[in-house]
């Protein structure tokens, strides 16, 4: 394959055809290549995204953690407080069925 076919082909990606429209006058830094709105666009849609996925996430999770009653079989029916030691004691807490 002559070396100006292999060129063309290299060059026939749409993205490395427009980096060379915005090259004719010689080399250029390539944060001047670069739009940065796009980046900022696309910034925008992930914080939108997990912030939903988050929120989504949270809601029920808290509100089975306000509820003794749902988390209680999670733990095996033992309620558990750490000791300013650090050993793990069981613990009775008011109002929770034995």
């Amino acid at each position: 394959m002559p070396a100006a076919a292999k060129v063309l082909d290299d060059l026939g990606d749409a993205n490395r055809r427009l980096i060379l429209e915005h090259l004719p006058d010689g080399p250029l830094p390539v944060g001047a290549l670069t739009d940065r709105s796009g980046l900022a666009a696309v910034r925008d849609y992930l914080d939108r995204f997990w912030t939903t996925a988050l929120d989504n996430v949270a809601a029920p999770a808290e509100a089975e953690a306000a509820d003794p009653q749902r988390v209680e079989p999670w733990i095996g029916g033992r309620w558990y407080e750490r000791g300013v030691d650090g050993a793990e004691r069981e613990a009775r807490f008011a109002g929770v069925a034995e």
